[in-house]
């Protein structure tokens, strides 16, 4: 009978370990779905109740207001604080995403671990496996990440034509408590979203000024910022609001206008950045195409595979040196 070694061993935890870690970050996301769904259903029920009771249906506010169930269970404890979790719940709800706290850290772990075990087993080298692993548990941060930026891209956007909504509305004669109503109905999403938030927040007897700022919380973009400052200040000590509101509108427009013109003069430093990031791998490719033997030389040997470590490392460094070189914050 012959015993199994080590390396067998290590095999079997590796796919112990990555088909358990899959399974529990695909599980996961079908209950996040399902409890999505299911969320979906209770919320148009609730919708339907408040048309059908009318007035009567002011109670139902709580019910239908804000994002449950960020701060569940667990969530609530001293770890709550200690990992910092609160800034994981600020950017899912910036990103206006499905997810809760407990599912992206169960996704972070289970995509973690699932992509170190494949390295591992794949290669057999612990760095590898290391490496994997980072970029597994990094993934569901990129991918919140850049659904907020998608989002908050479009809300800068749209916020100069609500801005100029808002203050034909108030020129109108109207209210603002009622403005911000009509531009939740006329605005296209995610802005309309924004603005029937903060309409109900009053309509359900949150302070107004704290509705605001929650509002500027939610969108950290500067011209929100500088929109509800300005509309705070009005409330406080009056003034022509409509007339703060046309020039926010057109300092929004100019800020663009700038904006572009400058990603017409970087452009031509975005595309170097782009072709020097891609130039040694097309290089290193055609070499290989052309003469396998010489190239796979360097993998072989272990200061070889060091070497193109470093060299691939400090090739993303330098792509991302260059990217934000050539990116200006306005």
């Amino acid at each position: 009978m012959v015993s199994a070694g080590p390396a067998a061993w290590a095999f079997v935890v590796a796919v112990f370990l990555a088909a358990a870690a899959g399974g529990a970050a695909l599980w996961m996301m079908a209950a996040s779905a399902a409890e999505r769904r299911a969320r979906r259903g209770v919320t148009q029920q609730l919708e339907r109740l408040e048309v059908e009771a009318g007035p009567a249906a002011a109670a139902l506010g709580s019910l239908l207001r804000g994002r449950s169930g960020r701060e569940t269970g667990w969530t609530r404890s001293s770890a709550y604080r200690l990992l910092r979790l609160r800034q994981v719940e600020v950017l899912i709800e910036q990103a206006e995403s499905p997810w809760t706290v407990e599912l992206f850290l169960g996704l972070t772990a289970g995509l973690g671990l699932a992509a170190g075990a494949l390295g591992l087993l794949v290669t057999g080298a612990p760095y590898v496996g290391l490496a994997g692993a980072a970029l597994g548990a990094a993934l569901p941060l990129v991918l919140l990440r850049r659904r907020r930026a998608k989002r908050l891209s479009m809300l800068e956007e749209q916020l100069p034509e609500a801005v100029d909504l808002l203050g034909r509305s108030i020129r109108a004669g109207h209210a603002l408590t009622i403005a911000f109503r009509m531009v939740a109905e006329e605005s296209p999403e995610p802005i309309a979203g924004e603005f029937r938030r903060l309409s109900e927040e009053q309509r359900y007897g949150m302070p107004f000024e704290d509705a605001v700022a929650a509002m500027t919380e939610r969108v950290p973009l500067p011209d929100m910022r500088i929109f509800g400052t300005a509309v705070l200040i009005q409330r406080e000590v009056g003034g022509n609001l409509t007339e703060i509101l046309d020039k926010l509108s057109y300092l929004i427009r100019q800020r663009f206008t700038l904006q572009r013109q400058v990603m017409v003069f970087t452009a031509e430093g975005r595309l170097s950045a782009v072709i020097l990031g891609l130039l040694p791998t097309a290089i290193g490719l055609l070499l290989y195409l052309s003469n396998p033997d010489y190239v796979m030389g360097m993998f072989e040997h272990p200061l070889g595979r060091v070497l193109a470590g470093g060299a691939f490392g400090m090739q993303v460094l330098g792509y991302l040196w260059a990217r934000r070189l050539t990116r200006l914050d306005f």
